[in-house]
């Protein structure tokens, strides 16, 4: 985030400074894509609840953000798609108390919970690697 205010600032204050054409055009599309996709999510971070709903609307934006620029879009949908890592099934469950997430999104997911504690996958435990999944998601998904 320092690095992001930073830029805005430089932005905001490029006339003192000698600067040229091409590192002014860089800072405005690295402004833009700090305030079109980046300020919100950062500051709803602190909340564990909301952060798998903002994991999936950064994953969105950025995808809608490629009509835009899709040089700065690309790179920063690969260097996301690198720290998925920490995706889990729990995690994810965190979601049913975020107030931004959608109803109908909650209400499937209970749904499929149901149904995994119904079925037999989850009486199979004991027989199971009990290793975490890491999810992967190609960059092209």
């Amino acid at each position: 985030m320092a690095k992001a205010i930073y830029s805005i600032k430089i932005f905001l204050l490029r006339s003192e400074f000698a600067i040229t054409g091409v590192e002014e055009k860089a800072l405005c599309r690295i402004c833009g894509f700090i305030v079109v996709n980046y300020i919100k999510l950062w500051f709803t971070a602190n909340k564990t609840t909301e952060a798998p709903w903002n994991d999936i609307l950064l994953l969105k934006n950025l995808n809608k953000y490629k009509e835009k620029d899709a040089l700065v879009a690309g790179a920063c949908l690969q260097k996301f798609v690198n720290h998925l890592w920490y995706l889990a099934d729990e995690p994810v469950l965190f979601s049913l108390f975020d107030d931004n997430a959608p109803l109908e999104e909650k209400q499937r997911m209970t749904e499929k919970l149901r149904e995994l504690i119904n079925s037999k996958e989850i009486e199979d435990v004991e027989d199971e690697d009990l290793t975490p999944k890491k999810y992967l998601l190609p960059y092209d998904d």
